[in-house]
């Protein structure tokens, strides 16, 4: 008897499924496209594995029951021209057909291999998703020497988390060989390897400490010295104290919940709002903006810091055997080990980090409940000073300064530790504990430290060069002094290794490709030399004077950065595509033409309307010197909240409608998700 005709395979060979997956991801809205035809070409070779092992099975029965007297010795039956199935592996696993040849009794029908859990699929579809792009051709050519395991025996010992966060190199589209798991593939960037490798916090608890450390700093009572010695009155200290609280916890809380969504900092947030390769511009001048902060953080830090060294007996000593003059040498011995010890802190990072979060919280709370129990106990509420009030103008000037110091500050590092936070945690939490934590404390320490300044006869100067700790030493008993003091060093620590760990990220976000602890290396290096060389060139009523100007005109590019970026978080609903914010096919797309122009359109305008007369801004103002009047109504630092408010409105205006259209894709990309869960639980 004639035994049938082996079936044709109806699906594609690997080769072609490969070229056509590849092709469809490389388009912008190929991922869906991809997955529906994986799923199709996973049906077409269940039935010819189907056919296959009917056919199979037909002949086997035509075999046994041939007469013996005319039965030939039975030939290998070859199996069907079907390479190692590639993308049905990860999909569904091909049933593994017998290779040996066909025996006079009947076999029993092939086993099917368990199906890879749904989650695994899912997560195995993102991660080729984002690598499939950068393979060589090279790489995707089969190595005939290695033989490929099966994909449901590979997923089974590669843990959970390599699965999430591992980038993998396939030889493949969608196949992952144990020889290939543990390797990294070249073409991904550092970047994009940090961003998927993050460490998860265990807790959102976590979060408060990141905070805490930073919101409980006794330089709050520097800013409450520079507002009265800026011509505010009692009232009006506490005002702009509270609003400037307020607002910056609003800042830090929605930056939070934008960097939890993306599971990466604001820097690369940010990409969803200007595009993948769009962001570039605005991520860099906001690394420039960041380093002018750190720098004007490290220069106030070393000069309140400076007179506990030079007063030291061994200083005079030390001074004479260097060849700068002693003040230089002041700020020379209290930068160099400041900028070492945070440096060790941000280039550790994880678990290091926190620690001296935690250690940082303790101390400064002891240090800021010791001067309120000074405050409250030594001094008499009658002799609070209300003071000369600023006019409106002048007022609003100096609130503005000061949101711009702060505020902007904070946000740009709201998400350096959020990001972390687990992809389950409710944003309503995230918020809730960022924005407490940023506000409670500092709003306390601020209306403590303006009522102690107006109750107390010191002055402490405009500038606050060095003349903070001798009259809080003046003014205080030394036990409170030496609380205020250990206090004051460990913020200040705290804040330049937050500085240092947020720099290092901006690196990262701009598409430098470095290490973390080189990247914090070659920050901390900038920074001491910054600091060292305009202390040693200009003079220190200068310096600070020119770090006002500059803390000016970069708050400018600070407020229309987060105005769109704001504006565009607040506008979705749902979190953000990671896979997307790391490749420029993805839902953001390259460019975002409306937001870049808004950024582009909102700084000029912000630098129009600076009243700038000094070394660093003369040029500034331009759009105000053809209505004057506009700075006596509303201050000469206007131009940062025009710039804020017409930031905001770009992404309100052009960005709602395409916005709307990507969340609408991840929506129908969650649904070929879930109509893949149906069709993985229905196979099974």
């Amino acid at each position: 008897m004639e035994s049938p005709t082996p079936p044709t395979p109806r699906s594609m060979s690997d080769d072609e499924l490969n070229a056509e997956v590849a092709r469809l991801q490389a388009q912008p809205d190929g991922l869906m496209a991809a997955m529906a035809l994986i799923e199709a070409q996973n049906l077409l070779r269940q039935q010819d594995s189907f056919a296959f092992s009917q056919w199979q099975l037909q002949a086997q029965m035509q075999a046994a029951s041939a007469p013996p007297a005319v039965q030939e010795p039975t030939q290998v039956i070859p199996e069907p021209v079907l390479s190692e199935p590639v993308i049905p592996e990860i999909i569904t696993p091909e049933p593994v057909l017998a290779s040996s040849p066909v025996q006079s009794s009947p076999q029993p029908m092939p086993e099917v291999v368990n199906q890879p859990s749904v989650d695994d699929v899912v997560a195995a579809l993102n991660r080729n998703y984002s690598s499939a792009p950068t393979t060589t051709p090279e790489a995707q050519q089969p190595q005939p020497a290695v033989e490929t395991a099966p994909v449901s025996e590979t997923i089974e010992h590669i843990p959970s988390e390599e699965i999430a966060a591992e980038p993998a190199p396939v030889t493949s589209v969608l196949s992952i060989s144990a020889d290939t798991n543990d390797q990294g593939d070249p073409e991904i960037t550092d970047t994009e390897v940090a961003e998927s490798q993050v460490q998860r916090t265990k807790t959102a608890g976590a979060l408060v400490w990141s905070w805490i450390s930073l919101a409980s700093t006794p330089l709050v009572f520097v800013l409450a010295a520079f507002l009265k010695e800026s011509g505010a009155s009692f009232a009006q200290s506490v005002l702009v104290v509270s609003g400037l609280v307020i607002s910056t916890s609003v800042l830090v809380g929605f930056g939070a919940v934008a960097a939890k969504r993306g599971s990466s900092a604001i820097g690369v947030v940010s990409r969803a709002a200007f595009g993948v390769w769009g962001n570039v511009f605005p991520a860099t001048l906001m690394f420039i903006v960041k380093i002018s902060w750190s720098i004007a953080l490290l220069v106030l830090g070393v000069r309140v810091l400076s007179p506990l060294v030079s007063n030291q007996p061994w200083f005079s000593t030390l001074s004479t055997q260097l060849i700068f003059p002693d003040e230089f040498n002041a700020v020379l011995l209290t930068a160099v080990p400041i900028v070492l010890i945070a440096s060790l802190v941000a280039g550790f990072g994880g678990i290091t980090m926190l620690r001296s979060q935690q250690i940082t919280s303790v101390f400064s709370l002891i240090g800021i409940a010791g001067i309120a129990y000074f405050v409250i106990s030594s001094n008499s509420i009658s002799s609070l000073r209300q003071g000369e009030m600023l006019s409106g103008p002048e007022l609003l000037d100096l609130a503005i300064f000061c949101f711009a110091l702060f505020g902007f500050t904070a946000f740009s590092q709201s998400g350096d530790f959020a990001r972390k936070l687990p992809v389950e945690t409710p944003g309503a939490k995230v918020f809730f504990l960022s924005f407490v934590s940023a506000l409670i404390i500092p709003l306390a320490v601020g209306v403590v430290g303006v009522m102690w300044i107006f109750m107390a006869e010191q002055s402490f100067g405009v500038l606050l060069t060095d003349q903070f700790i001798p009259a809080i030493a003046s003014a205080t008993p030394i036990w409170v002094f030496i609380a205020f003091v250990v206090a004051v060093g460990l913020s200040i620590l705290q804040l330049v290794a937050s500085s240092l760990y947020s720099l290092s990220g901006a690196l990262a976000s701009v598409g430098a490709r470095l290490p973390g602890g080189v990247a914090v290396l070659l920050t901390s290096l900038l920074l001491l030399s910054a600091v060292l060389v305009s202390s040693a060139l200009i003079p220190t009523s200068t310096l600070l004077s020119l770090l006002v100007e500059l803390i000016v005109l970069v708050a400018v590019i600070a407020a229309s950065y987060t105005g769109i970026v704001l504006a565009d978080s607040l506008i979705r609903s749902r979190d953000y595509h990671e896979v997307s914010l790391t490749r420029d096919y993805g839902f953001y797309g390259r460019f975002n033409l409306a937001n870049t122009i808004g950024f582009v359109l909102a700084s000029v305008v912000g630098f129009g309307y600076i009243n700038g007369s000094g070394l660093l801004s003369f040029w500034a103002g331009y759009l105000g010197d053809l209505t004057p009047e506009i700075f006596d109504a509303a201050g000469s630092n206007i131009g940062i909240a025009m710039a804020f408010g017409l930031a905001v409105l770009f992404p309100v205006v052009l960005g709602i409608p395409k916005i709307k259209g990507q969340e609408k894709k991840l929506v129908e990309l969650d649904e070929r998700r879930e109509e893949l869960k149906e069709y993985l639980d229905t196979a099974k």
